[in-house]
């Protein structure tokens, strides 16, 4: 079972209709889900902790983030956006713009 499956299948049964049966299986869909991207983000903490002890926590972002436990802090989304590969005129606005909006909600 992987994370692309288990998402391609809860956007099929959401596109599904209306019955008991459907709302169950997305409800467990959501469960496996949420429990493959807390595995991968153990299994990716794990392997950071083992690579380099002495390296700052890393930052794990996810497309699902509704979990408090999974939400970064000011200080690592900090640290993400000081990483952030800037490309074009357009990355270098939107990283201003990231920037403003972190220090609004850190104050």
């Amino acid at each position: 079972m992987t994370l692309p499956w288990v998402e391609a299948q809860i956007e099929e049964t959401l596109r599904s209709e209306n019955s008991a049966k459907n709302v169950y299986d997305l409800a467990m869909l959501c469960i496996a889900r949420d429990e493959l991207v807390r595995r991968a983000a153990s299994e990716y903490s794990q392997k950071a902790e083992h690579s380099d002890k002495k390296r700052d926590d890393a930052v794990v972002l996810t497309a699902y983030s509704a979990d408090l436990d999974t939400v970064p802090t000011i200080e690592q989304i900090d640290k993400a956006l000081g990483s952030v590969s800037v490309r074009s005129k357009a990355d270098r606005q939107r990283a201003k713009e990231l920037k403003t909006w972190k220090d609004i909600i850190a104050n």
